[in-house]
């Protein structure tokens, strides 16, 4: 495993270092990988993790910073 996490796509397991203090985003951008090959999203490879690190921080900003808009989202 990476120092922050990893996604195993054969097993379909991600795993994650939840002792770092970034584990959430680590979490939201290995989710990421994982439905970047579960839907067969057709990029360059060498675009992949900058596309996922931008999503990555784009939702996560998103839904700290709206707490309504994650409400919503989560129905709680």
């Amino acid at each position: 495993m990476s120092i922050h996490g990893e996604t195993l796509l054969d097993q379909k397991i991600i795993r994650i270092n939840t002792k770092l203090s970034d584990s959430p985003h680590t979490l939201m951008h290995e989710l990421l990988h994982a439905i970047w090959h579960e839907y067969q999203i057709k990029h360059r490879k060498d675009s992949e993790e900058r596309i996922v690190m931008t999503l990555e921080n784009a939702i996560i900003q998103v839904l700290s910073e709206n707490p309504k808009v994650r409400k919503y989202i989560l129905g709680v």
